[in-house]
């Protein structure tokens, strides 16, 4: 078994191959919501249009995608720490999510949101803004009437993983993929993401 891993990762060290699985989670609107306050200092709003050319400079986003976004409906969340962008959360709620690592794409139904492309930079981590903001995005979404919101992460992100479970999330399924360079693909045998 340690040969089989030890070959693993000289492939994913040399050619970028590997497996993936990627773990969905979702939060109802009847769910008991946790508290996740924020640090002191942190404040949370939604990217405007006057922000946007900052933003791309500090994530090294481009225009052309924030505007795509905008355009289908999705909103972008900021953390700000000191006037500094700590964390950012993109949610759609509409039209399909693609879960590239996954190699899926979600249709979302009706009264349902994806958050996804979530970051905190480097300097920000370990100060609990992450659950911060995916608390802010689920009061804020049901409050409009949206009974389920959904995120996923992979396996491997632990502190993603804590972050989702500290704002309520609850782990619904798996998806394993193999990677081949920056590309997945699906395995078969996954569980269904959807199961009411």
């Amino acid at each position: 078994m340690n040969t089989l891993r030890k070959i693993g990762r000289r492939l994913d060290a040399t050619v970028g191959v590997g497996k993936e699985e990627t773990l969905f989670f979702e939060m109802h609107s009847d769910w008991p919501l946790p508290k996740a306050p924020l640090p002191s200092g942190v404040r949370i709003q939604r990217l405007e249009s006057e922000q946007a050319k900052e933003f791309c400079i500090s994530t090294a986003m481009n225009l052309a995608t924030i505007g795509e976004r905008w355009a289908a409906g999705d909103a972008c969340f900021m953390a700000l720490s000191e006037g500094r962008l700590a964390h950012y959360s993109w949610v759609k709620s509409a039209g399909l999510q693609p879960v590239t690592e996954a190699d899926v794409v979600i249709p979302i139904r009706l009264g349902e949101f994806w958050i996804y492309h979530c970051w905190t930079e480097e300097w920000a981590r370990g100060r609990r803004i992450y659950p911060g903001v995916l608390g802010t995005i689920l009061r804020d979404y049901f409050v409009d009437g949206y009974t389920r919101g959904h995120v996923y992460t992979s396996r491997t992100n632990l502190a993603s993983q804590r972050g989702i479970e500290h704002a309520g999330f609850r782990y619904t399924s798996s998806k394993w993929s193999l990677r081949l360079g920056s590309h997945w693909y699906r395995l078969k045998g996954c569980l269904s993401i959807y199961h009411d």
